[in-house]
């Protein structure tokens, strides 16, 4: 997620503001750190090596949650960041 702060650093500094619609202002750099970011959380493609080694370490709640929870929260925010472009 150093990816994802640091494209939303360079967010804020550029327009000082958090908010989704901020991105269209935002610098290109902000928005692919950003976009790398939000793919290794939501282990799309080839980001997402380090999604079966935890699935398969980790116990079956864990497991539960981590593809519950943790993959759909990197997956969210690429939805809306889609449906503003």
């Amino acid at each position: 997620m150093l990816f994802f702060l640091l494209g939303a650093a360079l967010v804020y500094q550029q327009t000082q503001s958090f908010a989704f619609t901020a991105l269209a202002d935002a610098p290109m750099d902000a928005i692919a750190l950003i976009f790398v970011g939000l793919l290794t959380k939501g282990g799309i493609f080839v980001s997402g090596l380090w999604l079966p080694l935890t699935h398969s370490e980790s116990e079956t709640p864990v497991s539960a949650m981590l593809s519950g929870v943790v993959v759909k929260s990197g997956i969210y925010p690429l939805a809306r960041f889609a449906l503003m472009f």
